[in-house]
């Protein structure tokens, strides 16, 4: 386990020795790997603010640095996760009358679609049309369906 020494520094932008003494680091880092990466759950478990946290982070870069190295850790997951989850797929309970009776194998195309499209992003990748379209086309194409959309609405009241 990763030890970091506590630092207390004793005033900074308006915050007290007291709040800083409420965060172990340990513990956090502990938390946020149970958490699966959740700092909400993770500081509410501590018994500290987001922001506590965030200072904290900020004044002391062993803290910071093991934050981010736990971070990458678990996006490395979530990356061999979705993986094997495309390739593999994944078992659906099928039920009938309220009884298991197995378990079909699941594919989504839109995950492999997605994965193909980040990591082969020349051959999978759809060309962007709107490339050069400018705010002012965009802001004037919505004038003009708005008074056609008015126009129309109109023209339809008249005749009913």
């Amino acid at each position: 386990m990763l030890t970091i020494q506590k630092r207390t520094p004793r005033f900074v932008r308006g915050t007290y020795a007291s709040r800083w003494d409420a965060l172990d680091p340990n513990l956090y880092i502990a938390y946020l790997e149970d958490a699966d990466g959740n700092h909400a759950i993770a500081c509410k478990q501590c018994n500290v603010s987001h922001n506590t946290v965030r200072k904290y982070r900020k004044v002391n870069p062993e803290f910071d640095e093991a934050c981010d190295e736990l971070e990458q850790k678990l996006v490395s997951t979530l990356v061999h996760k979705t993986f094997h989850k495309a390739i593999h797929g994944w078992n659906e309970p099928v039920y009938y009358k309220l009884n298991l009776i197995g378990y079909k194998r699941k594919f989504s195309p839109e995950l492999m679609m997605f994965m193909l499209r980040s990591h082969r992003p020349e051959r999978y990748n759809v060309p962007d049309v709107q490339n050069n379209i400018t705010v002012e086309q965009t802001a004037n194409d919505i004038m003009m369906y708005q008074r056609t959309m008015l126009s129309n609405s109109i023209v339809h009241d008249k005749s009913t």
